[in-house]
Protein backbone atom coordinates (compact mmCIF):
# COMPACT_ATOMS: atom_id res chain seq x y z
CA UNK A 1 0.00 0.00 0.00
CA UNK A 2 1.22 3.50 -0.84
CA UNK A 3 1.26 5.90 2.11
CA UNK A 4 1.25 9.67 2.02
CA UNK A 5 0.75 12.54 4.38
CA UNK A 6 -2.83 13.05 3.20
CA UNK A 7 -5.71 11.50 5.05
CA UNK A 8 -7.96 11.05 2.04
CA UNK A 9 -8.39 8.33 -0.52
CA UNK A 10 -7.60 8.39 -4.20
CA UNK A 11 -10.30 7.83 -6.77
CA UNK A 12 -10.39 6.86 -10.43
CA UNK A 13 -12.23 7.75 -13.59
CA UNK A 14 -14.52 4.94 -14.73
CA UNK A 15 -14.85 4.74 -18.54
CA UNK A 16 -17.85 2.41 -18.53
CA UNK A 17 -20.42 5.15 -18.06
CA UNK A 18 -21.58 7.73 -20.62
CA UNK A 19 -19.87 10.52 -18.70
CA UNK A 20 -16.85 10.45 -16.37
CA UNK A 21 -17.74 9.39 -12.82
CA UNK A 22 -15.68 9.19 -9.69
CA UNK A 23 -15.46 5.71 -8.21
CA UNK A 24 -13.88 5.27 -4.80
CA UNK A 25 -11.47 2.35 -4.49
CA UNK A 26 -13.07 0.59 -1.55
CA UNK A 27 -11.43 -2.75 -0.95
CA UNK A 28 -11.32 -3.83 -4.58
CA UNK A 29 -11.02 -2.68 -8.17
CA UNK A 30 -13.53 -0.18 -9.53
CA UNK A 31 -15.75 -1.07 -12.50
CA UNK A 32 -18.13 1.70 -13.53
CA UNK A 33 -19.54 2.10 -10.05
CA UNK A 34 -19.20 -1.58 -9.03
CA UNK A 35 -16.50 -2.77 -6.63
CA UNK A 36 -15.21 -6.32 -6.97
CA UNK A 37 -12.64 -8.10 -4.85
CA UNK A 38 -11.37 -11.59 -4.12
CA UNK A 39 -11.75 -12.96 -7.67
CA UNK A 40 -9.90 -12.89 -10.96
CA UNK A 41 -10.14 -9.53 -12.75
CA UNK A 42 -9.71 -9.46 -16.56
CA UNK A 43 -6.92 -7.00 -17.34
CA UNK A 44 -8.96 -5.34 -20.09
CA UNK A 45 -11.58 -4.30 -17.52
CA UNK A 46 -9.16 -2.77 -15.04
CA UNK A 47 -9.40 1.00 -15.02
CA UNK A 48 -7.06 3.08 -12.89
CA UNK A 49 -3.79 1.85 -11.40
CA UNK A 50 -3.80 3.61 -8.04
CA UNK A 51 -3.19 2.58 -4.45
CA UNK A 52 -4.97 3.75 -1.36
CA UNK A 53 -3.11 6.29 0.70
CA UNK A 54 -3.42 7.77 4.17
CA UNK A 55 -4.53 6.12 7.40
CA UNK A 56 -7.79 7.91 8.16
CA UNK A 57 -9.75 4.62 7.94
CA UNK A 58 -7.07 2.40 9.48
CA UNK A 59 -8.27 -0.20 12.01
CA UNK A 60 -6.62 -0.55 15.43
CA UNK A 61 -7.18 -2.97 18.29
CA UNK A 62 -5.59 -2.79 21.74
CA UNK A 63 -3.34 -0.02 20.41
CA UNK A 64 -2.02 -2.17 17.58
CA UNK A 65 -2.48 -1.45 13.88
CA UNK A 66 -4.33 -4.27 12.08
CA UNK A 67 -2.60 -5.48 8.93
CA UNK A 68 -3.90 -8.03 6.41
CA UNK A 69 -1.96 -9.90 3.76
CA UNK A 70 -1.76 -13.12 1.80
CA UNK A 71 0.59 -15.68 0.35
CA UNK A 72 -0.19 -15.73 -3.39
CA UNK A 73 0.54 -19.13 -4.94
CA UNK A 74 0.12 -21.15 -8.10
CA UNK A 75 0.55 -24.77 -9.14
CA UNK A 76 3.05 -25.68 -11.81
CA UNK A 77 3.95 -28.92 -13.50
CA UNK A 78 7.35 -30.21 -12.45
CA UNK A 79 8.85 -32.88 -14.70
CA UNK A 80 5.43 -34.04 -15.91
CA UNK A 81 5.09 -37.51 -17.35
CA UNK A 82 2.16 -39.16 -19.19
CA UNK A 83 -0.63 -40.26 -16.87
CA UNK A 84 0.84 -38.64 -13.74
CA UNK A 85 0.32 -35.33 -12.03
CA UNK A 86 3.02 -33.90 -9.81
CA UNK A 87 1.89 -30.46 -8.70
CA UNK A 88 4.57 -28.16 -7.40
CA UNK A 89 3.77 -24.87 -5.72
CA UNK A 90 5.34 -21.48 -6.32
CA UNK A 91 4.65 -18.47 -4.12
CA UNK A 92 4.90 -14.81 -5.07
CA UNK A 93 7.07 -12.40 -3.10
CA UNK A 94 7.49 -8.65 -3.59
CA UNK A 95 10.26 -6.25 -2.67
CA UNK A 96 9.89 -3.72 0.08
CA UNK A 97 9.54 -0.04 -0.85
CA UNK A 98 12.17 0.67 1.81
CA UNK A 99 14.85 -1.63 0.44
CA UNK A 100 15.67 -4.91 -1.34
CA UNK A 101 14.07 -7.15 1.29
CA UNK A 102 11.39 -9.55 0.04
CA UNK A 103 8.01 -10.23 1.63
CA UNK A 104 4.43 -11.20 0.92
CA UNK A 105 1.92 -8.48 -0.03
CA UNK A 106 0.27 -6.91 3.01
CA UNK A 107 -1.14 -3.62 4.24
CA UNK A 108 -3.52 -1.87 6.58
CA UNK A 109 -7.04 -3.22 7.11
CA UNK A 110 -9.45 -0.31 6.79
CA UNK A 111 -12.86 0.35 8.30
CA UNK A 112 -14.88 0.21 5.08
CA UNK A 113 -13.72 -3.23 3.89
CA UNK A 114 -13.77 -6.82 5.02
CA UNK A 115 -10.56 -8.60 5.95
CA UNK A 116 -10.46 -10.60 2.72
CA UNK A 117 -11.27 -7.51 0.64
CA UNK A 118 -8.25 -5.80 2.22
CA UNK A 119 -6.03 -8.80 1.47
CA UNK A 120 -7.29 -8.87 -2.14
CA UNK A 121 -6.63 -5.15 -2.55
CA UNK A 122 -3.08 -5.43 -1.19
CA UNK A 123 -2.30 -8.35 -3.52
CA UNK A 124 -3.50 -6.25 -6.46
CA UNK A 125 -1.74 -3.04 -5.39
CA UNK A 126 1.62 -4.53 -4.39
CA UNK A 127 1.94 -7.67 -6.53
CA UNK A 128 -0.44 -7.18 -9.45
CA UNK A 129 -2.31 -10.46 -8.97
CA UNK A 130 -5.90 -11.48 -8.36
CA UNK A 131 -7.23 -14.81 -7.20
CA UNK A 132 -9.34 -16.84 -4.80
CA UNK A 133 -8.74 -17.31 -1.10
CA UNK A 134 -8.22 -20.90 0.04
CA UNK A 135 -7.74 -20.55 3.78
CA UNK A 136 -6.91 -18.33 6.75
CA UNK A 137 -3.37 -19.03 7.91
CA UNK A 138 -3.44 -17.29 11.28
CA UNK A 139 -2.56 -14.16 13.23
CA UNK A 140 0.87 -12.86 14.20
CA UNK A 141 2.30 -9.91 16.10
CA UNK A 142 5.06 -7.86 14.52
CA UNK A 143 8.56 -7.99 15.97
CA UNK A 144 8.07 -4.63 17.69
CA UNK A 145 4.57 -5.61 18.96
CA UNK A 146 2.84 -2.60 17.37
CA UNK A 147 0.96 -4.48 14.60
CA UNK A 148 -1.25 -7.56 14.36
CA UNK A 149 -0.99 -9.38 11.03
CA UNK A 150 -3.69 -11.64 9.57
CA UNK A 151 -2.60 -13.82 6.66
CA UNK A 152 -4.48 -15.83 4.03
CA UNK A 153 -3.59 -18.27 1.24
CA UNK A 154 -4.61 -17.01 -2.20
CA UNK A 155 -4.55 -19.15 -5.34
CA UNK A 156 -3.64 -16.79 -8.17
CA UNK A 157 -5.94 -16.80 -11.19
CA UNK A 158 -4.54 -13.79 -13.07
CA UNK A 159 -1.15 -12.07 -13.19
CA UNK A 160 -1.50 -8.50 -14.41
CA UNK A 161 1.15 -6.80 -16.52
CA UNK A 162 0.40 -3.41 -14.96
CA UNK A 163 -0.43 -2.68 -11.35
CA UNK A 164 -0.33 0.31 -8.97
CA UNK A 165 3.10 -0.25 -7.39
CA UNK A 166 4.91 -1.75 -10.37
CA UNK A 167 7.40 1.12 -10.44
CA UNK A 168 8.34 0.83 -6.76
CA UNK A 169 8.30 -2.94 -6.21
CA UNK A 170 9.63 -6.03 -7.90
CA UNK A 171 7.81 -9.36 -7.81
CA UNK A 172 9.23 -12.85 -8.11
CA UNK A 173 7.85 -16.40 -8.18
CA UNK A 174 9.89 -18.66 -5.90
CA UNK A 175 9.64 -22.09 -4.33
CA UNK A 176 8.45 -22.44 -0.74
CA UNK A 177 12.03 -23.24 0.32
CA UNK A 178 13.35 -20.11 -1.41
CA UNK A 179 10.61 -17.97 0.15
CA UNK A 180 11.55 -19.22 3.59
CA UNK A 181 15.13 -18.06 2.98
CA UNK A 182 14.37 -14.62 1.57
CA UNK A 183 11.35 -13.46 3.62
CA UNK A 184 12.20 -10.41 5.67
CA UNK A 185 10.09 -11.12 8.75
CA UNK A 186 10.19 -14.15 11.03
CA UNK A 187 6.40 -14.11 11.40
CA UNK A 188 6.10 -14.43 7.61
CA UNK A 189 8.19 -17.58 7.74
CA UNK A 190 5.82 -18.93 10.38
CA UNK A 191 2.87 -18.08 8.11
CA UNK A 192 4.66 -19.94 5.33
CA UNK A 193 4.89 -23.03 7.57
CA UNK A 194 1.11 -22.86 8.09
CA UNK A 195 0.65 -22.42 4.35
CA UNK A 196 2.78 -25.46 3.61
CA UNK A 197 0.72 -27.57 6.04
CA UNK A 198 -2.50 -26.35 4.40
CA UNK A 199 -1.28 -27.04 0.88
CA UNK A 200 0.06 -30.48 1.81
CA UNK A 201 -3.45 -31.48 2.85
CA UNK A 202 -4.97 -29.89 -0.27
CA UNK A 203 -2.44 -31.54 -2.57
CA UNK A 204 -3.01 -34.97 -1.03
CA UNK A 205 -6.76 -34.55 -1.46
CA UNK A 206 -6.26 -33.44 -5.06
CA UNK A 207 -4.11 -36.48 -5.82
CA UNK A 208 -6.72 -38.85 -4.31
CA UNK A 209 -9.43 -37.24 -6.46
CA UNK A 210 -7.27 -37.47 -9.58
CA UNK A 211 -6.54 -41.14 -8.85
CA UNK A 212 -10.23 -41.88 -8.34
CA UNK A 213 -11.10 -40.16 -11.62
CA UNK A 214 -8.44 -42.18 -13.41
CA UNK A 215 -9.90 -45.45 -12.07
CA UNK A 216 -13.39 -44.40 -13.13
CA UNK A 217 -12.13 -43.51 -16.60
CA UNK A 218 -10.41 -46.90 -16.93
CA UNK A 219 -13.54 -48.72 -15.75
CA UNK A 220 -15.68 -46.90 -18.32
CA UNK A 221 -13.35 -47.84 -21.15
Amino acid sequence: MVRSGGAGRRSCLCPLSSSPRRCSLSGGIAFGGEIRSGSAIPAKEMVSLVSRCGRRLQRYKAGRRLVVGCIPYRFKMENPCPGAIHPAIEVLVVSSQKGPELMFPKGGWELDETMTAAASREAFEEAGVTGNFKGHLGRWLSEDQDKTHYMFAMEVTEVLQQWPEMNTRERKWVSIAEARQVCKHSWMREALDKFEDLKSISTSTRQVIDLARAHIHMAEH
